[in-house]
């Protein structure tokens, strides 16, 4: 069956498509969180995109207001009105209940004028002004949509809602098709998030759980929060051993790394995890291929001295590529960012990819559930389209290897590099070891490993205690 595309994207992906056609839409959501900008955005899809004229009916603001508002989010309401395709009609709940008591109704004859196809209603929560019984809200409420639904419309209607509990279920839930639920939501104390969840979808699969929006020019775009796909190209590949770009590494690992494998880098400060990323996306880029330097910590210019200062200067080299991309931890939408990585990717096909770092990333969410959900994400696309990618992850020093191996990370990539420091004789030393890598074999002692101005490379021969 053909769905109608709420024209929003990232939502439309989520429900596999859009709504089915003729559906009643409820959109419930706290102050702020974006209810009537989705409203006005499926309104304004429907006649840009679809050829479909549409209705807004609203209890708070007058249509000069929604063309300002509009306007800024790069939508010219006023032009779709003067052209007969967008009718504004600001009203009390009162009128609106008596112009919508029969087929003949003003409304319905303003919706015909036009041709229209979609209706919003900006919100139903004023009808409470009309009663406080649950029950007549109810039939008011149920009423309105059974009219929309015989006049063949596809219909939003906004709610205003203080908080929301998770078992919490309004009236409006069961008499609508599709609910949708916005959230503003106080993420690690120190700023605030968007989210959407389709908690109901009458008659089509979705994809549940939150994802993250934001609001901008053009609009609402929604992150979703688990892959899309569940095609996997590289698993059809053949396995591929490419090399690490660092000297000694690769005979630990008994030749290299795999292709589209995740190898998660893990170190105190100081270790040379930057280094080990920069050596290896320019080793990559002097055998011909692109590659990207996300990082979330230093930005482009301290990360090229630093490649210069070990002969290993970025741009374009050996017929590669290695681009740099920073982007500031605060304020930061993590899902965003690994939205525009992903087309990043696609349009410029990198083969190597290094985030510096996955605690940046993935810290802002606050809730380790969800930025374990974000790094499967990460990886499950990243893996699809066949790119090696190297994460760096900070940890303390001193931490065992049994403590990074455990961690809930450790159980997502392919491959787990610890870079940490050892105390000898009255020295600190600097070791690697190989703490896991995927179905293959590895070698699993210690190696010193030492940064020269060549850069970083591990000691080639097995040794079990650092020797002067």
């Amino acid at each position: 069956m053909a769905r109608a595309k709420l024209g929003v994207a990232g939502l439309d992906a989520i429900l596999h498509g859009g709504v089915v056609p003729g559906n009643a839409i409820l959109v419930e959501g706290t102050p702020g969180a974006g209810k009537t900008t989705l409203g006005m955005q499926f309104i304004y899809a429907g006649i840009t995109q679809h050829n479909e004229p549409g209705l807004i009916v609203t209890f708070e603001e007058f249509p000069s207001q929604m063309y300002r508002d509009a306007g800024m989010l790069g939508w010219d309401l006023q032009a779709l009105a003067n052209e007969n395709k967008l009718k504004i009609i600001s009203t009390s709940p009162a009128v609106f209940r008596q112009e919508t008591a029969g087929p003949s109704g003003l409304i319905t004859q303003m919706a015909r004028e036009i041709g229209a196809e979609r209706v919003m209603v900006d919100s139903i929560s004023h009808f409470q002004r009309l009663t406080q019984d649950p029950a007549e809200q109810r039939e008011i409420f149920n009423s309105l949509v059974n009219m929309l639904k015989r006049g063949g419309f596809t219909a939003m209607f906004t709610k205003e809602v203080k908080s929301r509990s998770g078992d919490e279920v309004s009236f409006e839930e069961y008499a609508s098709d599709t609910a949708l639920r916005l959230t503003y939501e106080v993420e690690a104390s120190t700023q605030r998030a968007r989210y959407v969840e389709v908690v109901k979808a009458r008659g089509q699969d979705f994809i549940p759980g939150k994802h993250s929006f934001l609001i901008g020019r053009g609009g609402i775009t929604v992150f979703p929060s688990v892959a899309l796909s569940t095609d996997d190209d590289a698993a059809k590949a053949h396995i591929e051993r490419i090399d690490s770009g660092i000297p000694g590494l690769d005979e630990m690992l008994h030749g290299g790394l795999i292709r589209a494998w995740s190898l998660l880098l893990v170190g105190p400060a100081g270790s040379g995890k930057t280094i080990f990323g920069l050596q290896s996306v320019c080793f990559a880029a002097s055998k011909g291929e692109s590659c990207l330097f996300l990082s979330l910590r230093e930005r482009p210019s301290m990360l090229r001295a630093t490649a210069e200062s070990l002969s290993m200067p970025l741009g374009t080299r050996g017929g590669g590529s290695v681009d740099l991309v920073y982007q500031a931890p605060l304020p930061l939408n993590p899902y965003a960012l690994v939205y525009r990585l992903l087309q990043w990717i696609d349009r410029k096909h990198y083969t190597r990819v290094v985030i510096d770092s996955l605690d940046d990333l993935s810290g802002g969410l606050g809730d380790p559930g969800r930025a374990l959900s974000l790094i499967r994400l990460v990886l499950d696309e990243l893996r699809r389209r066949g790119v090696t990618s190297i994460l760096i992850w900070g940890s303390r020093s001193g931490d065992e290897a049994g403590t990074v191996a455990s961690t809930p990370q450790s159980g997502l990539v392919d491959a787990i590099i610890s870079l940490r420091f050892v105390e000898s004789q009255g020295v600190v030393r600097s070791g690697l070891a190989i703490l896991k890598s995927r179905g293959t074999a590895h070698s699993t002692d210690i190696r010193p490993y030492q940064i020269t101005s060549q850069g970083l490379s591990v000691v080639s021969r097995r040794v079990t205690v650092y020797d002067d």
